[in-house]
């Protein structure tokens, strides 16, 4: 019963995971308080979280260049969030150069292939870096397989020197190697999904779209996860709630004040009538060609505050 009860614990903690439910009721079977192994807080979880930072991940990818082997895998996880079984069984017919985008539709778990992880297949884009990195594994791999005599060419994208999926092991060994020459602290190959996730919430990345990348069965899981490196909002954007606000949406229009106040930019080669350069610019909209872009002063001067 224990040993049931342990198996059927982790399959709910995998959906908990993935936001399929909101609670493992296995924990508390037969009323037990005492805290099960496979348990874990979402505070220790954000402490198993450990991405890299930019200037880490360039040097580690710097650093795995010497690895021609493993170096495109690492990249790779580095700049999709796949999580590495999901790029162990990846196969060239899954791979959309023109389209910049390849296709999730299998895992390799223990020397077996199997579905992803939530059951569903999913497209991931790929970056310019990565694209042109693939392209020349592929070209490398026509020559390798003329090299060895190969019939025909394996149909994974990431292999060894006969033709068979990478082994997990000796990945690891080949990641931990170029941590050590990049004299980075121990981190883990799931890191590098870590890793991609926080890097693109920082830069402002939808968490939607972040969420579909990663393969996560909604945003929710995303947001508890990753929830901490979305950027802090600009304490100014509560002058939008003041009255002056208010004013120039009444008398605008919602649609016609955003217009106005995201078209208005920086233009330090414009001069006003004294000579002294302009700091914004905001396109004639409103009124005829009397030069007057904003009529109302106090619409332009709580504009112009939103990008000071």
């Amino acid at each position: 019963m224990r040993l049931i009860s342990a198996v059927l614990s982790v399959l709910l903690s995998d959906a908990v995971d993935d936001g399929i439910i909101l609670a493992n009721a296995a924990l508390q079977l037969r009323g037990s308080r005492r805290r099960r192994p496979d348990s874990i807080s979402q505070a220790e979880r954000q402490k198993k979280i450990r991405p890299m930072d930019h200037r880490q991940v360039a040097a580690f990818l710097a650093a795995a260049q010497v690895d021609p082997r493993h170096y495109p895998l690492f990249l790779l996880l580095a700049r999709t969030g796949l999580r590495p079984g999901e790029a162990y069984a990846l196969q060239w017919a899954d791979l959309d150069f023109r389209g910049r985008e390849l296709r999730v539709e299998r895992a390799l778990r223990g020397g077996q292939i199997e579905t992803p992880k939530t059951g569903q297949t999913r497209t991931v884009d790929m970056s310019e870096q990565l694209a042109r990195s693939l392209r020349r594994l592929e070209i490398d791999r026509m020559v390798e397989k003329l090299r060895l005599g190969w019939q025909a060419m394996p149909p994974w994208v990431f292999c060894t020197d006969v033709g068979t999926p990478l082994d997990e092991s000796r990945v690891r060994k080949a990641f931990a190697q170029a941590l050590k020459r990049a004299k980075l602290p121990g981190f883990r190959l799931y890191d590098l999904r870590h890793t991609f996730a926080s890097l693109l919430l920082a830069q402002n990345a939808p968490i939607t779209y972040v969420s579909a990348q990663l393969g996560h069965t909604d945003a929710t899981t995303t947001l508890r996860r990753y929830a901490r490196w979305l950027p802090r909002t600009d304490r100014r954007a509560v002058d939008m709630l003041d009255d002056g606000w208010v004013n120039a949406v009444d008398r605008l229009g919602v649609a016609q004040v955003g217009t106005v106040g995201s078209q208005l930019v920086a233009n330090p080669e414009s001069e006003d009538e004294s000579g002294a350069p302009n700091d914004f610019e905001a396109p004639d909209l409103l009124g005829g060609p009397s030069g007057t872009r904003t009529p109302d002063p106090l619409i332009k001067s709580q504009l112009l505050c939103q990008l000071s």
